[in-house]
C-alpha cells in the first residue's frame, strides 16, 4: 500500500465532500426547498346547501352555522373535524348569521321573511323577532348584549335587546345598508350603505354621528380589535378603503381581487383576507406594508369569510358552490367582527380570544410551517453525506489497489 497516495486520496475526498456538501445545498436553495412553505393552502372543502351565504362559529359547542340561503335552513358543521353533521329549517331566505360567543345563541336573518330567528346553543328555535325589509346583515355586540340587524330595503338599523328577544329601536342609516360591524375598542356600530357609497359610524348610544365617504358600493366591514381601524370592501371600485377608528377619516387603500365582497382581519399577525367574488379567490393582504401576500383559489363565487383565529383557519362560503372552502393560515390570539356581501346577502361573524394559543399543527407563532425547512436542510446535508461516502470509498479502494 501507498502511504503516500493513500494521504492524497483522503485529501481528495475531503475536497470532493465540501464540494458535495455546496453543491447539494446550492442546489436546494436554488429550487426553494430549504425556503418555509406558504403559510397559507386550501386544506379542505366542505359540501352545504344550496346557495350558502353567510357563517359563524359558535364558540360554545365549536359549530359552523352556514346560512343556506336556497334551502331556508341552516347547516352545522363540526369545528374540530369540518364535517357536516346536521341541517335546521330556519325562515324564508336566511342570509346571515350571528353568535353570541357566550351563551351559544345564534341569530338567523330571514331576509324574505323580513325577522330573525333565534337559536339556543342546543339549537332549538326560541323566538322569531319581527324586523324591518330584508334583513341581510347582522351582527352581535358583547359591549352591551344587542344585535344590530341592517335591513337592506328600509334604510334602518334594527337594535334586539338579547335579554328580552324584542326589538328595542330602529337607527337610520343610509342608502341600501348591506353589512354591520361593531368596534369592540369603541362600541361605535359602523354600516355600509352600498347605494350611497359610505359608511355610517352610530356611537354607542345607537346615535348616527357622521357619514365617510368609501369607494364604489361598499360591501363588506372588518373592525381592527388592536388598532380600532375598520376596514371597508368596496365591491365594483375594486380595492379596500381604511378608515381611523379614532378620526372617522379615510387614511389608505388597501388592494384586492375583482368584486371583493367579504372581510376578515387576524390583528396578532396583521393580515386582512379579502374575498374577491369575480375571481372566485381570496387575496391575502400584509397591513404593514399594504402588499398583496397571496392569492388562493376557491369555488364560484366566494361571499362570505369566517376566521377561527386559534386553528389558523379561514372558512370560505361558495355560494353558486354550495361549499365552504377551508384556507389553512398563520394562528392567532385575537380576531375580530367582520361582515361578507352577497349580491344582497351578508353575513356577520365574531370570534373571541382563545384560551389556549398552543400551536396545534406544525407550525411557528409567526404561522409558517417549520417542519419542511428542517426536513430540507436535512435532507439535503444526508444527501450530501451519501455521496461523500461513496466517493471516498472509491477513491481509497483506488489508492490500495495502486
Amino acid at each position: 500500500m501507498n502511504v503516500g497516495s493513500s494521504a492524497k486520496s483522503h485529501k481528495v475526498a475531503m475536497r470532493v465532500m465540501v464540494v458535495a456538501v455546496f453543491a447539494v445545498m446550492v442546489g436546494f436553495a436554488a429550487t426553494g426547498s430549504i425556503r418555509a412553505a406558504s403559510p397559507y393552502s386550501v386544506v379542505a372543502t366542505i359540501a352545504t346547501g344550496n346557495s350558502p351565504s353567510g357563517i359563524a362559529l359558535n364558540s360554545v359547542n365549536n359549530t359552523l352555522y352556514v346560512a343556506d340561503l336556497g334551502d331556508n335552513n341552516v347547516t352545522l358543521i363540526h369545528g374540530s373535524t369540518n364535517l357536516p353533521f346536521a341541517n335546521f329549517s330556519v325562515g324564508h331566505g336566511p342570509d346571515a348569521v350571528a353568535v353570541n360567543p357566550t351563551t351559544g345563541t345564534v341569530y338567523v336573518a330571514d331576509s324574505t321573511d323580513g325577522n330573525v330567528t333565534i337559536l339556543n346553543s342546543a339549537n332549538h328555535d326560541i323566538a322569531n323577532v319581527t324586523v324591518g325589509q330584508d334583513p341581510i346583515a347582522i351582527v352581535y355586540d358583547p359591549l352591551n348584549g344587542h344585535v344590530y340587524v341592517a335591513n337592506y330595503l328600509d334604510n334602518t338599523l334594527s337594535v334586539i335587546n338579547t335579554a328580552t328577544n324584542k326589538v328595542i329601536g330602529t337607527i337610520a342609516t343610509g342608502y341600501s345598508p348591506d353589512a354591520v360591524a361593531v368596534s369592540p375598542i369603541s362600541g361605535k356600530i359602523y354600516v355600509a350603505d352600498a347605494s350611497d357609497n359610505n359608511v355610517t359610524v352610530i356611537s354607542s348610544s345607537d346615535k348616527p354621528v357622521v357619514n365617510v365617504t368609501v369607494g364604489d358600493e361598499p360591501s363588506a366591514l372588518a373592525v381592527n380589535s388592536n388598532t380600532g381601524d375598520v376596514y371597508v370592501a368596496n365591491l365594483y371600485g375594486n380595492d379596500v378603503s381604511v378608515i381611523s377608528g379614532t378620526t372617522n377619516q379615510v387614511t389608505g387603500t388597501l388592494p384586492s381581487g375583482n368584486g371583493p365582497n367579504a372581510l376578515a382581519v387576524l390583528p396578532s399577525s396583521n393580515i386582512l383576507y379579502v374575498s374577491d367574488s369575480l375571481d372566485n379567490n381570496v387575496t391575502v393582504v400584509s397591513l404593514t406594508s399594504s402588499t398583496t401576500l397571496a392569492n388562493l383559489t376557491v369555488g364560484s363565487d366566494p361571499v362570505a369569510l369566517l376566521l377561527n383565529s386559534p386553528t389558523g383557519q379561514l372558512y370560505v362560503v361558495n355560494e353558486y358552490e354550495a361549499s365552504v372552502s377551508v384556507i389553512q393560515g398563520p394562528q392567532g390570539t385575537q380576531s375580530t367582527t367582520s361582515t361578507s356581501h352577497s349580491s344582497k346577502s351578508t353575513t356577520t361573524t365574531t370570534t373571541t380570544t382563545p384560551t389556549s394559543t398552543t400551536p396545534t399543527s406544525s407550525t411557528g407563532g409567526s404561522g409558517i410551517p417549520e417542519f419542511p425547512v428542517q426536513l430540507s436542510i436535512v435532507s439535503a446535508v444526508a444527501a450530501a453525506m451519501v455521496v461523500t461516502y461513496i466517493v471516498t470509498r472509491r477513491v481509497s479502494d483506488s489508492a490500495d489497489r495502486r
